[in-house]
């Protein structure tokens, strides 16, 4: 049973990954033949058409290899204090930039005083700019996206709540599966791979933690993901040295973190109570 559940997985891999490659291969070669007919012309509009295309296959192909080396523990972790409020207005206003045309406020709620989290400072960013750009896909204009974290019993739990389209409940314990989308269509269209969340989960696995998706309060979705935070006193969580941790995927990992809410679970913890601050403005 095993080993069919095991043939069954690299189907469902081998099939998804076809599909995914297929699309844009389909319209890089169709542009093609309508140059080559002379169907159409090769204005600025229809080679950036073929550059986007491009460079979805570019991203596709890098972040199918990144998750690869991650959940085979190829890539080690380099452990230091990594202060959270500085990195969440460093990754959403790239993410903003990236995102200029969608009039969606960021804020970042982060306490200052919150102690640092002990974690690979690039690897985080990767979690963040995952979850901050899903959270500004799903976000409609006019709406609003907002970054909060507690400290709970030597870990920090991180939390991105949208007011987007949220997730039907069903849904939620998938969303982290590699290719699993809720809309397939729409989440193509917007340029998501379906891969990012799934990289998500095996960084913030490799650091002892866990993510977890919930429906949020009043409409929207909230990504919440938990590590440890930097404590230098024998036997917490962030005890170790920098540069001592463990690779992604193996079982060296920090034992698991204390019992909390998961995937389906609307309760939101208590925050750091911050002041709203905007990030950047709002992103015209």
């Amino acid at each position: 049973a095993q080993l069919e559940g095991v043939e069954q997985s690299r189907r469902e891999l081998v099939g998804n990954v076809s599909h995914e490659l297929k699309t844009p291969i389909t319209a890089l070669q169709a542009h093609l033949e309508n140059l080559l007919d002379g169907v159409e012309e090769p204005n600025r509009e229809v080679l950036a058409l073929m550059l986007g295309q491009c460079q979805r296959l570019a991203r596709l192909v890098e972040q199918l290899l990144d998750l690869s080396r991650l959940e085979s523990g190829d890539v080690p972790l380099e452990l230091e204090p990594v202060a959270l409020r500085p990195l969440v207005d460093q990754v959403a206003a790239e993410v903003g930039v990236a995102r200029a045309e969608g009039s969606v406020s960021a804020h970042n709620e982060v306490d200052d005083a919150l102690p640092p989290l002990k974690a690979d400072r690039e690897r985080i960013v990767q979690v963040v700019q995952n979850l901050l750009d899903n959270a500004f896909r799903f976000t409609p204009p006019g709406g609003s996206v907002t970054v909060t974290a507690s400290r709970e019993r030597g870990y920090c739990t991180v939390s991105v709540a949208d007011t987007g389209v949220g997730i039907p409940a069903e849904h939620l314990p998938r969303v982290f599966e590699r290719f699993y989308r809720v809309d397939s269509s729409r989440a193509r269209s917007d340029g998501g791979t379906g891969i990012g969340l799934a990289i998500a989960r095996s960084v913030v696995e490799g650091h002892g933690g866990r993510i977890w998706a919930e429906q949020g309060a009043s409409g929207g979705a909230v990504f919440r993901f938990l590590v440890p935070v930097w404590d230098s006193s024998p036997g917490s969580p962030g005890s170790p040295g920098i540069g001592q941790g463990p690779q992604v995927g193996q079982d060296s990992r920090p034992p698991p973190p204390p019992a909390g809410p998961r995937a389906g679970r609307s309760g939101a913890p208590e925050t750091t109570g911050a002041p709203l601050q905007p990030i950047g403005g709002k992103v015209q």
